[in-house]
């Protein structure tokens, strides 16, 4: 069927069939939107996404796959949408791989690491396969307190939203200087929650801690959670939290005087008291 197409016309491509079915991704050079359903994910053959420099919005829904999911360089991607239903690890790098980058929506099991500059952190080849969640947190935080830069001539990440889930998460919110909304939906852990005050054009924060990803629960009374609020930036106006929070993070709301709207959603009985505590 493909063979009848106007392979150098086609803009957009949406498949619901696996890797193996699809065509080497260079025989549509001026494709600007892909979106792949049901795709089992194969790294050579993402690898040939480099081959579309006009690619700007990308949907992968990944039904399979295992081990280490990371994008080839796409100077012009705009919009990145991923689902994942299997444990994997999902590492995403901004600069210099998508320096372009405005929204970031990931529903997933899997580990997501969120890296603002890859190069400037030395995460290449097996260096960055042999690090752990902890090991990027780590050496992001070191990076921020050095002080580090992007390279001459390059913009800051020019994310403006992100939607996040996943059994963990790391990300350095201070490299994200002009991020206005955060969606976070049943984290089971976030490495970087302090790092939230860097973010200082944030404007809505929700965190939902109704669902479970990787069998791991995301109750709001998490200490990550109590982190994230604590460093929340003076830009923040609304804040919307689902689930079942606690009295200490009930606390540190209540002390969230930039706030215009406030919304919170108990699950099932709920917990009045903490609810209580927040609008006291």
């Amino acid at each position: 069927m493909l063979h009848s197409v106007n392979r150098e016309a086609l803009k957009e491509l949406r498949c619901i069939y696996s890797y193996k079915w699809l065509p080497c991704p260079s025989i549509f050079p001026n494709l600007t939107s892909l979106d792949l359903m049901d795709f089992e994910w194969d790294a050579h053959w993402l690898g040939q996404l480099r081959c579309l420099p006009q690619l700007q919005d990308l949907g992968l829904s990944c039904s399979g796959g295992h081990g280490l999911l990371l994008l080839p360089a796409l100077p012009a991607l705009t919009g990145l949408t991923v689902r994942i239903d299997s444990q994997a690890t999902l590492r995403v790098v901004l600069w210099p791989t998508l320096p372009a980058l405005q929204k970031l929506a990931i529903d997933s099991r899997a580990e997501v690491e969120i890296l603002a500059v890859g190069e400037g952190l030395g995460l290449q080849g097996a260096g960055m396969m042999a690090l752990g969640s902890a090991g990027l947190a780590a050496r992001a935080a070191a990076a921020g307190a050095a002080g580090a830069a992007y390279p001459p001539g390059s913009t800051s990440c020019a994310i403006h939203t992100l939607e996040l889930g996943g059994s963990s998460i790391t990300v350095d919110f201070g490299m994200l200087p002009v991020l206005e909304s955060l969606s976070l939906y049943g984290c089971g852990a976030l490495a970087g929650g302090s790092t939230l005050a860097g973010a200082s054009a944030l404007r809505s924060l929700y965190v939902d801690g109704t669902g479970l990803y990787g069998g791991v629960p995301s109750l709001l009374t998490a200490v990550w959670v109590t982190e994230l609020l604590r460093a929340a930036p003076a830009s923040l106006r609304k804040l919307h939290m689902e689930g079942l929070w606690g009295i200490q993070q009930s606390q540190v709301i209540g002390g969230l005087s930039q706030l215009q709207m406030l919304a919170l959603d108990s699950v099932g009985d709920g917990n009045p008291a903490a609810a209580a505590a927040a609008l006291a």
